[in-house]
């Protein structure tokens, strides 16, 4: 997502319940203007209302929704969008995303001495990591646990400094955590960073994490939600004129090249990377494509991505991650499970009727076989 008047668009807002939407839904509806439903809503096999974007009312609101980075304010007082911040709740493993949770700590604790067999930190950034999570720093592969081979990082930022904040961004990843876990994935294998977590160097320092962790028998999923920086000129010095970067909670830039360094130092025999962000399929860089690697983006390099308050996640994010795998909706052969192919599946033609066609999602597939996330399971983790 991008600043004001170039970033990251709202539908209704991607992450989170945002009052400011509320306050435009009546407005709304005392105007007798019909507004789309909560893509919650949606019922198998349907999809929900687009925007009657004729109409002139209901247009004017959509432009006011729009952008990934339309802040969600307080429920006391009415305040500037320019001022008012957004919190991100930390979820319980296998509690219900969309219920009320605390912000996620950044209280550090003391790392345990490393498994006997397994080197101390070495770096600065390493020892930093291992005060700061001390559980998946002495995480390990056991051939013997099938489910140790499985390890994901999952970003969602929901406040910014510098930019107006998101309010569904840590609700996505914090949703793909719960599908994970339910999955049978380790929670120490799993790295969930939301808000201030989530700066340049700690995204760095977990994908770095990865890199020290995996090898060719591991699964990864990586997944991004929130704002995303579009700059031309080259910023990254890459030769591409126009780069993408994650926009990270301390107002710095992940830049497309540096993404893709970091994937590339990841060993996997299987990886998911999903960004919910503006033009996010600008990411989509031929150096980061790799047999085994299977993307989806929420949308193309030059489309905005939009957030649903009212369903609680992004408009992607929801269709694919909340009804495709966790609801079970993208089971399209009915054999009780979903692979992500079939989620996207699921989702992408929704989130584009629920956008009126301004968010079309992208699917990047080298894997040639269905990427199941469950544990044990053929084709899973």
């Amino acid at each position: 997502m991008e600043r004001a008047g170039t970033g990251r668009r709202r539908l209704p807002v991607l992450h989170g319940p945002g009052v400011v939407l509320g306050a435009v839904f009546a407005v709304l509806l005392a105007a007798g203007v019909g507004v789309p439903l909560a893509a919650g809503r949606a019922r198998p096999g349907g999809v929900g209302p687009a925007i009657d974007e004729t109409d002139p009312v209901a247009a004017a609101a959509l432009r006011r929704l729009e952008g990934l980075s339309v802040p969600e304010l307080p429920p006391a007082a009415p305040a500037s969008p320019m001022t008012s911040r957004a919190t991100s709740p930390a979820a319980a493993p296998t509690a219900d995303v969309r219920a009320p949770r605390p912000r996620p700590s950044a209280a550090l604790a003391p790392a345990p001495p490393p498994p006997t067999g397994e080197a101390a930190p070495a770096s600065d950034s390493e020892r930093a990591f291992a005060r700061q999570f001390p559980a998946q720093a002495s995480a390990r592969q056991d051939p013997a646990d099938p489910a140790s081979s499985s390890w994901a990082v999952l970003i969602g930022i929901n406040a910014y400094q510098g930019v107006r904040n998101t309010v569904t961004s840590y609700q996505d990843a914090a949703a793909l955590r719960d599908v994970l876990v339910e999955a049978g994935w380790r929670a120490d294998h799993i790295l969930l960073l939301g808000d201030e977590m989530a700066t340049h160097d700690g995204i760095v320092q977990s994908l770095e994490w990865l890199a020290r962790k995996t090898d060719g028998r591991s699964t990864v999923v990586v997944s991004f939600s929130g704002h995303v920086r579009q700059q031309r000129g080259d910023p990254d010095g890459d030769g591409e004129d126009l780069d993408e970067a994650l926009w990270t909670h301390d107002d710095r830039y992940l830049w497309d090249s540096d993404f893709s360094r970091l994937l590339n130092a990841v060993e996997a025999r299987r990886m998911w990377v999903t960004i919910q962000g503006c033009e996010a399929a600008g990411f989509d860089d031929a150096g980061v494509q790799r047999p085994g690697r299977v993307f989806t983006y929420s949308s193309r390099e030059d489309q905005k991505s939009f957030e649903d308050p009212e369903a609680g996640f992004s408009v992607q994010g929801h269709y694919l991650i909340v009804e495709g795998l966790r609801g079970g909706w993208g089971d399209a052969d009915s054999d009780a499970r979903v692979s992500v192919q079939e989620a996207f599946a699921w989702s992408a033609p929704r989130a584009s009727q629920r956008t009126a066609g301004r968010q079309t999602p992208v699917l990047v597939d080298g894997l040639g076989a269905p990427f199941h996330l469950r544990i044990g399971e053929a084709g899973g983790g």
